[in-house]
């Protein structure tokens, strides 16, 4: 696909349209769904990563700390630091896993499965005004197309 040239100051009517660029636009689109999903989220004492990490450990209870940093795109050391901010929570507990030395076992609290659920609400309150002009064809196709444009760029 080729690509239009950066305008100069003489020919300001040939400039490059970023907003008809899908990177460009799903960029905009990620990050606005990310501040509004901040906002929501940050009345409960979460942000958008220790939201990540309850609904990653709700839906794998036996996820590893590594499994953890995959699934929020972050570093071991960074996935560490959310769990205890969640340990101090009262969210999650840690302790040592039964079978393998050098893992944790991380859970649920009761009160983190109940955050857990309030968070998911707000979140999908965001998710539903994104995606409220849509046709259903449109959201039919919209989470595999998606899905691909992501796992085109995961590292191999």
């Amino acid at each position: 696909m080729s690509r239009p040239q950066p305008a100069t100051d003489a020919d300001a009517d040939d400039a490059v349209e970023l907003e008809g660029e899908p990177a460009f636009v799903l960029w905009q689109a990620a990050h606005v769904s990310q501040l509004a999903q901040e906002a929501r989220l940050g009345g409960l004492g979460l942000t958008l990563p220790l939201y990540s990490t309850l609904a990653r450990l709700g839906q794998r209870p036996e996820a590893s700390m590594a499994d953890l940093a995959r699934f929020t795109f972050t570093t071991p050391q960074n996935m560490s630091s959310a769990v205890t901010r969640l340990e101090q929570m009262g969210f999650v507990t840690r302790r040592p896993h039964p079978r393998r030395a050098r893992m944790v076992q991380l859970k649920l609290t009761p009160a983190g499965e109940t955050v857990l659920e309030e968070a998911h609400a707000l979140v999908f309150e965001v998710q539903d005004r994104m995606i409220a002009d849509l046709t259903p064809e449109e959201l039919a196709s919209l989470p595999g197309i998606l899905r691909r444009c992501r796992d085109a760029l995961r590292p191999r």
